[in-house]
Formats: structure tokens, C-alpha cells, sequence
């Protein structure tokens, strides 16, 4: 629990110093989180100094901020989700529907383009042509949407016309997205399907 607690300690100062940093350069809070994140983790931290690294987090303790961060996201999305009009979402709804299409069709048709080149080094032996493409379609097409809930809200535009309809935007998306990776992943055969995390996934911004 000690080495949990110092975890969680250099996780929150190096997160508050990084979307300091971010604000004083003009961004949003969340970019700085975000790059904290990634010197934190094997990229930098682990590559550079793995025995500190593996001291101050060992994969012993990653159940417990696994669990500590999924249960903080929910309560996140959730205060996010009550702020919303739901009345401007009614109205927007066509332009939301439309918008939230063509976010998921555009890198949806990428996908197509980059997985047969991509399938011949990445893919796993004896995962079929279909699966593959598959799953690397959705993949690209699912957002970011609590990166993106997290900017609208520093943003203090959670609340406005355009705030509200690319949040409904990212939810429709990601809805459709995450059903079509399920059966994807299905289809692979996936032993791990039930772990995969949207955060890990779910890397474009909407």
C-alpha cells in the first residue's frame, strides 16, 4: 500500500506540474496530463531508468490503479453527462447524428486503405484477413472521449451549443465503435477482450 500511495503521489505532482506547464503555454490542461502520463510511463521513465521504475511502480500495483482510474473516469463522465442541455441535444440532434457519421466513416475508409500493408507485419499468426481488417477499421474510427469531455470542460464549453454537440458527436461514435471492436474481437478469438481499455484504444481526439 506504501509504494501504492508514493505511486499515486508522483503520478498527481507530475499530472499538475504538466497541465501547469501546459497553461503557460497556451494549452489546455489535459495536454500536459497526457505528456505526464507518457514520461511516466516505459517510453521514458521505464526505458531510462527501468529499476526506479519498477520500484516505484511495480506490476503488483497495477490492479489497484487500474481499478483507481477506471472508477475515477466513470465519476467523471458521469458529472459530465449531468451538466449537459439535454433540451440543445434534442435540437442538434440531426447535425450531432451526421457529424458523429461521417467521424466514423472517414477513418473507417482510411483503415481499409492501411490494413492490407499493415496485416503482413502486425498481425498475429493465425488471425484471418477479415478479423484484422476489421478491427484496425474500428480502431481508428473510435475517439477519445474522455480527452475530449476533459478539453471541453477546462474549455468551460460543456455547457455550450458546440461543446454539447461534439460530446453527443463522440458518444454516438464511440457507441458503435466499441460494439463493432467487440465483435472483432470476437472473431479473433481474443482471450483478453473483456480487459481492453478505451483509453489504450482511443487516441484521436473528436
Amino acid at each position: 500500500m506504501t509504494v501504492v500511495l508514493i505511486g499515486m503521489s508522483v503520478i498527481m505532482l507530475t499530472t499538475l506540474t504538466g497541465g501547469w506547464l501546459a497553461r503557460k503555454v497556451g494549452q489546455s490542461r489535459v495536454v500536459g496530463e497526457i505528456v505526464g502520463g507518457i514520461l511516466l510511463g516505459p517510453s521514458v521513465f521505464g526505458r531510462f531508468v527501468p529499476k526506479v521504475a519498477n520500484s516505484l511502480f511495480p506490476k503488483s500495483s497495477f490492479v489497484v490503479f487500474e481499478t483507481l482510474s477506471t472508477v475515477g473516469l466513470i465519476l467523471f463522465l458521469f458529472l459530465i453527462g449531468m451538466e449537459l442541455d439535454h433540451e440543445l441535444l434534442y435540437r442538434q440532434r440531426k447535425t450531432a447524428l451526421l457529424a458523429s457519421g461521417m467521424s466514423v466513416l472517414l477513418p473507417f475508409a482510411m483503415g481499409t486503405l492501411l490494413a492490407q500493408s499493415l496485416r503482413i507485419r502486425f498481425a498475429p499468426e493465425g488471425i484471418g484477413g477479415v478479423p484484422f481488417v476489421l478491427f484496425l477499421r474500428i480502431a481508428m474510427s473510435i475517439t477519445a472521449f474522455p480527452v475530449l469531455a476533459r478539453i471541453l470542460q477546462v474549455r468551460g464549453l460543456q455547457r455550450t451549443e458546440l461543446g454539447t454537440t461534439a460530446i453527443f458527436c463522440a458518444a454516438v461514435g464511440d457507441l458503435f465503435g466499441w460494439l463493432l471492436l467487440s465483435l472483432a474481437l470476437a472473431l479473433m478469438g481474443a482471450p483478453d477482450a473483456p480487459s481492453s481499455k478505451p483509453m489504450r484504444l482511443a487516441s484521436r481526439p473528436s
